[in-house]
């Protein structure tokens, strides 16, 4: 008995979905053009030394910054992530500045950096509503992994 292999794309019903998809990529790209350049108030994050900081000063040189939001040592797939970031947060630095955000204390975060080598920048959102109000928690209040 021969092997038939049909593409996906000649499915009718296949076809129709994947359009119903891009209809939807594309109605989210014009979303989100509309959001991208929107001002967003200055918040104050802790640094590793428990100080406040700026998120305008934590762009340091850079005109551009690179967000990570973490959800915390309890994820496994963001610490695997960030054991990733150290090589990558280098080469990213000369373009734009990258840092990652969560919801521990500067000493929790110093904790977990010295205990998995991390060498990238965190800084401690504990005390602001940065990462609820760019829509990085759930409805229950639990952090969300993302970028901005």
């Amino acid at each position: 008995m021969p092997l038939i292999i049909s593409h996906p794309s000649t499915n009718p019903e296949i076809r129709k979905i994947e359009d119903e998809i891009a209809a939807k990529k594309e109605q989210v790209a014009k979303l989100i053009a509309v959001e991208k350049g929107k001002i967003i108030t200055d918040y104050t994050f802790q640094n590793k030394s428990g100080n406040d900081i700026l998120l305008s000063k934590i762009f340091g040189d850079n005109a551009e910054l690179i967000i990570i939001f973490y959800m915390g040592i309890h994820c496994k797939y963001c610490t695997l992530w960030g054991d990733n970031y150290n090589g990558i947060s280098k080469p990213l630095n000369d373009r734009a500045g990258f840092v990652v955000v969560s919801n521990e204390t500067p000493k929790e975060q110093q904790k977990i950096r010295k205990d998995r080598g991390w060498d990238f920048d965190m800084f401690s959102r504990k005390n602001n509503f940065f990462a609820e109000d760019l829509g990085f928690v759930g409805e229950e209040g639990n952090p969300l992994p993302g970028v901005a």
